[in-house]
């Protein structure tokens, strides 16, 4: 038997566009996430079960349904934004729960709500045991255990970063269908500050994206941020309607 290569071969197509900022406070990134949200689409989808065809999605992680001990699948399985997080042994935080003393992740470490903003108040989210974290996109509203499993490509992601310090330590790696590499994308630091960056391919773009790494600085929470350690945690996530890959 022969095997057969598949090449998934892709027409030079123009660079994707990044948006990028920095702020001391949430009003001074209203104007780029604004033009990012139009460029993504204009209309927030919210929680409308899919298939939907053009919008967006975003997750402020602010409602009291969501717990501080969030499961990685939340905003796929319970709430239907068609996201799920991965990290090591699911381990996921959202500060602020109205069940806990916790302000801005103070239950790690009493440094942290001198240093982080928010940009929708009051809640903010972190991966646990690690600084790294997989997304993947789902059609929302399908649930893999309830027997769906609908993987979905989005056209742009971005983030809101709070406290990035360091050049090159925050970032967001991007990956196309074919689980190739869009491209490395570096956040901007803003000490004690946010920090938004996102990705649009083109509209003219095939590739579509399957998948996001993000980086956040070089220390887990738990750690004091200073001279050698950056402890980044996150806000707002915007990013394209989730399409099924069979669809896009």
């Amino acid at each position: 038997m022969v095997a057969m290569l598949v090449s998934h071969h892709i027409a030079a197509v123009a660079p994707p566009k990044v948006f990028s900022a920095t702020a001391a406070n949430a009003i001074g990134l209203e104007a780029v996430t604004e033009l990012f949200e139009d460029k993504l689409g204009g209309v927030n989808n919210e929680n409308n079960p899919g298939p939907l065809t053009t919008g967006y999605r975003e997750i402020n992680w602010d409602a009291p349904i969501v717990p501080f001990n969030m499961p990685g699948n939340f905003f796929r399985a319970t709430v239907t934004r068609g996201l799920q997080v991965i990290a090591k042994q699911g381990k996921f935080a959202v500060s602020n729960d109205p069940n806990t003393h916790d302000n801005r992740f103070s239950t790690f470490l009493g440094q942290y709500p001198g240093i982080f903003k928010t940009f929708s108040p009051q809640r903010l989210f972190t991966p646990v045991l690690e600084n790294k974290m997989w997304i993947r996109f789902f059609v929302p509203g399908t649930n893999k255990a309830l027997g769906q499993n609908l993987p979905a490509l989005v056209r742009g992601f971005g983030i809101i970063f709070t406290d990035v310090d360091f050049y090159g330590k925050t970032k967001l790696i991007l990956f196309d269908q074919y689980d190739r590499k869009i491209g490395v994308y570096n956040a901007q630091p803003k000490n004690n500050g946010l920090t938004f960056l996102g990705v649009i391919l083109e509209k003219t773009d095939p590739r579509g994206i399957k998948r996001v790494r993000v980086i956040l600085g070089n220390a887990k929470v738990g750690f004091r941020d200073g001279a050698a350690y950056d402890v980044v945690t996150m806000d707002n996530f915007f990013y394209g309607e989730p399409i099924a890959v069979s669809h896009w």
